[in-house]
């Protein structure tokens, strides 16, 4: 059970530093779309089946394990709309490049 846990934090371990280089020095709706993929992907999964693995050993009753899985429905709520709000910035700044574009056709950008 721990070896299981360890390897599990390694994971998210490596998947964070990915994302945080992924997301070094890019746009904020680019950070917006990583971060919210890496909470949706990897994070919560990962962190709510740890998680009720450790409180069914603690607890030693399974209920109080599948009730702690609850968790990750708010979880990926929450990093689906980061990444929908991330995937809306893009969309609404390639709208307003192009409409500025139109209002000054003799400005090089």
């Amino acid at each position: 059970m721990v070896q299981f846990i360890i390897s599990l934090s390694a994971v998210l371990i490596v998947t964070f530093i990915m994302a945080f280089v992924l997301t070094f020095k890019r746009t904020w709706t680019f950070n917006f779309m990583i971060w919210g993929l890496y909470l949706a992907l990897f994070f919560s999964p990962i962190f709510t089946i740890a998680g009720s693995f450790i409180v069914t050993d603690i607890e030693q009753d399974g209920f109080a394990g599948i009730g702690f899985l609850l968790l990750i429905v708010p979880l990926e709520i929450i990093a689906i709309l980061i990444f929908v709000v991330g995937c809306l910035g893009s969309v609404t700044k390639k709208i307003n490049k192009k409409k500025s574009i139109n209002k000054n056709p003799n400005i090089p950008l």
